[in-house]
C-alpha cells in the first residue's frame, strides 16, 4: 500500500462493519471487517465535526440514529512496527493524524464502528442544594414550636428524660 494525495484530496483506507477486533504479532488486526478507499478534500484543513458529518454522508447514516467512533490504525515504533487504535475525536488528534500519514509509505488506515444512539428521554427530578434542605428544616421545626403549648413542651421533654419546663 502507499500513501495518495491528488489534487488536495487525502485518500484513506476505511475499515467499517461489524465484526471482532483481533490482535496478532503485529498488533491490530481488521482483516475481519469490510474495507474501502475514499479521498477526502483538503484533509488537513477540515476540523473534525465536518470529517465526522463526511463519514455520515460516505456510510449514508442519519445522525439522529447513528453515531460514529472513529479511530486511526498508527504506530508509536518503527522497529518493529506494531499497530494500535488510536480513537479519534476532536481537531487535534484528527490534524495530527493526517499530518504523520503524510510522511509514511503506508496508506492511512481509519476503523469506523457505527454505534445506534441511545435516546434517554430526560425525567424530571427535583434537586435541592444543602442550603435549601437545611432552611427547609429549620423552618419546619419553627413551625411545630410554635403549636406547641406550654404543657406539651414539658411532656415532650419528660418523654427525652429531661426535667420539664415549668
Amino acid at each position: 500500500m502507499s500513501f495518495h494525495v491528488m489534487s488536495e484530496k487525502t485518500y484513506f483506507q476505511i475499515y467499517y462493519g461489524q465484526g471482532e477486533i483481533r490482535y496478532g504479532q503485529f498488533g491490530v488486526d481488521l482483516s475481519g471487517f469490510r474495507s474501502v478507499t475514499k479521498g477526502l478534500d483538503r484533509a488537513t484543513e477540515r476540523p473534525f465535526r465536518s470529517v465526522y458529518n463526511w463519514f455520515m454522508k460516505c456510510f449514508k447514516l442519519d445522525a439522529d440514529e447513528c453515531e460514529l467512533h472513529i479511530s486511526a490504525v498508527t504506530t508509536r515504533t518503527s522497529s518493529p512496527v506494531y499497530w494500535e487504535l488510536v480513537p479519534i475525536d476532536n481537531t487535534t488528534f484528527w490534524k495530527r493524524f493526517v499530518d504523520v500519514s503524510c510522511g509514511v509509505v503506508y496508506l492511512s488506515v481509519l476503523f469506523v464502528q457505527v454505534y445506534e444512539k441511545v435516546i434517554v428521554e430526560a425525567q424530571t427530578t427535583h434537586v435541592y442544594d444543602e442550603a435549601t434542605i437545611v432552611e427547609q428544616v429549620v423552618e419546619n421545626n419553627v413551625n411545630e414550636v410554635n403549636e406547641i403549648g406550654d404543657d406539651d413542651q414539658v411532656k415532650e421533654a419528660n418523654l427525652f428524660g429531661s426535667q420539664g419546663v415549668r
